[in-house]
């Protein structure tokens, strides 16, 4: 009986968690997708006000070709006018006539691209403003809702282990680390990856679907992003980053239990999870022989700083693409070099600890 209250409320607490998660991944979700349709506003707009300027020039330089014609017309009927010739004071005075014209369309049109370059210029400054409001908004607003519900679900968790110090004096004491065969399946994990050397390790949050699927760490969207992070370390610093591939490199997670959301009801592990003593035991036998251990993520940084360990700990953004597009503003014109700058930011970060 007794193992099965405790089974209980665990559940209980792990169900409350995983739907905080949920909530907290779906908002991210849609974060990414507005920031991205801002991006893409300020990418069409930055295109539209260098295309107009470049009309503009066009413009300008037509107006002053018109120009001189005229003045040379003017010219001409004014030497006519001298030489009291009626045919050349006819011929000149047609061609004065015309260039006025063609001198007042081009002004005409020059204004007319003055006008749309600066509308250009003013709808590009307001796509770019839009979307640090967006950006800006959305951080704070996702870092407030995620303290918030750091702060009730540790509240949950304090009354829970109020009531587990009642249970455990009132009900006989029975071995907790008993586990049914049943819990033992919902426990799916990825092993962490053991690369060439143990000099640098690489500790994520936790292993997802994509994960699961192909049985290796860092796959998907984040896995390329990886690549390239590790691409760029390996140009700038390849006396410490040696190798150019990610799986070259030791890989890990600071909880090695799979979460997502059609499995767990969320993407991230509870802290009750990452700070279990079994996993920091295993967290801590993976990582001690490294030098160099980088923290991709909030969840990485805190499972880890539980560890007693002798090599250097850095600290780097997490490097998922929703995360990348929430924390890092990207001016390049396309998706996949916006991706490259902001995994170069992060990298960035990485290099200025060594």
């Amino acid at each position: 009986m007794s193992d099965n209250v405790y089974v209980k409320r665990e559940e209980v607490f792990q169900s409350i968690s995983n739907q905080v998660e949920g909530h907290l991944y779906e908002l991210n979700q849609k974060c990414s997708e507005s920031i991205n349709e801002c991006e893409s506003l300020c990418a069409e707009t930055e295109s539209e006000q260098i295309n107009s300027l470049a009309l503009l020039e066009e413009a300008k330089r037509i107006e002053e070709e018109k120009r001189l014609i005229l003045i040379a017309a003017e010219e001409e009927l004014a030497a006519a006018q001298m030489s009291g010739d009626p045919e050349w004071i006819a011929a000149a005075t047609a061609r004065v006539i015309k260039a006025t014209i063609e001198y007042g369309k081009a002004v005409a049109h020059r204004k007319k691209m003055e006008k749309r370059y600066s509308m250009a210029v003013q709808a590009n400054s307001m796509a770019n403003q839009r979307l640090s409001s967006v950006r800006n908004t959305y951080y704070h607003c996702e870092k407030e809702i995620r303290d918030i519900a750091n702060t009730q679900l540790s509240r949950v968790r304090q009354a829970d282990q109020k009531l587990d110090d009642y249970l455990r004096v009132s009900i006989p004491e029975t071995n907790e680390e008993q586990v049914t065969e049943k819990e033992k399946e919902k426990q799916k994990k990825v092993p962490m990856n053991k690369g060439k050397d143990s000099e640098v390790i690489f500790v994520f949050s936790c292993p997802g679907q994509e994960e699961e699927k192909s049985g290796k760490l860092v796959t998907g969207e984040t896995g390329k992003n990886m690549d390239i992070l590790v691409s760029y370390l390996h140009r700038h610093k390849p006396q410490v980053f040696k190798y150019k591939y990610r799986y070259d490199y030791q890989i890990t997670n600071a909880s090695d239990l799979v979460h997502y959301k059609a499995l767990t009801g969320d993407s991230e592990a509870s802290d009750s999870e990452l700070f279990a003593p079994g996993n920091i035991s295993r967290l801590q036998r993976e990582t001690e022989k490294s030098k160099y251990i980088i923290c991709m993520g909030d969840k990485a940084k805190s499972a880890v700083s539980k560890l007693n360990i002798n090599g250097k700990i850095i600290y780097g953004e997490h490097i998922g693409n929703v995360h990348l597009n929430l924390a890092y503003e990207a001016k390049s014109e396309t998706a996949s070099a916006r991706r490259r700058e902001r995994v170069g930011y992060v990298a960035e970060e990485i290099l200025n600890q060594l």
